[in-house]
């Protein structure tokens, strides 16, 4: 701290001392100007109530499953493998609460499936697809992209080379 400005500290605080702090807001007191007589009290001041924020809909826990099928072809027209023309698949869907479920790898399949439960899951709620063929050599991206649940027990959605059914149910206790 400079000198200049400690100098300014220890006035001001010298200044507080002397007049118990009159006049600086603290404590709550009121800092207007003393009114004339006959005149009315000056109103309270208070800090604006802030509006209570919006709650987004309630959602209940939920299980969800998803089948998956990844087309028999990558775009490009190739084989997904080599030796084998099905992918070895892999990924993860992330739900707009942040949990997650993982696609253990699958060998050699064109359909795979996974399930979580203990979800929380909304009207419009994005939900995160990432899959891919894991491969020795070179991994090949199956499908990256978002899916927004529009409600409902059951729906199916389409991200790159995958086509996804959602089964949406209650979690049990």
């Amino acid at each position: 701290m400079s000198r200049r400005c400690a100098a300014a500290c220890a006035a001001f605080a010298a200044f507080l001392f002397a007049f118990g702090g009159a006049g600086c807001g603290g404590k709550g007191e009121d800092t207007s100007a003393p009114a004339a007589p006959g005149d009315k009290p000056a109103p309270a001041r208070r800090s604006p109530t802030p509006e209570p924020k919006a709650q987004p809909p309630a959602s209940k826990l939920k299980r969800v499953e998803v089948h998956i099928e990844v087309d028999r072809t990558k775009p490009d027209g190739k084989k997904w493998d080599l030796v084998k023309p099905a992918p070895d698949v892999v990924g993860k869907l992330t739900f707009g609460d942040g949990n997650t479920m993982i696609i253990h790898k699958h060998q050699d399949r064109y359909r795979v499936s996974g399930s979580a439960t203990n979800i929380r899951l909304a009207v419009g709620d994005r939900i995160e697809v990432y899959l891919q063929d894991v491969d020795v050599a070179e991994d090949d991206l199956i499908a990256s992209g978002f899916v927004e649940y529009a409600g409902g027990d059951e729906f199916t959605a389409r991200v790159d080379s995958a086509s996804l059914r959602f089964t949406v149910t209650d979690a049990r206790p």
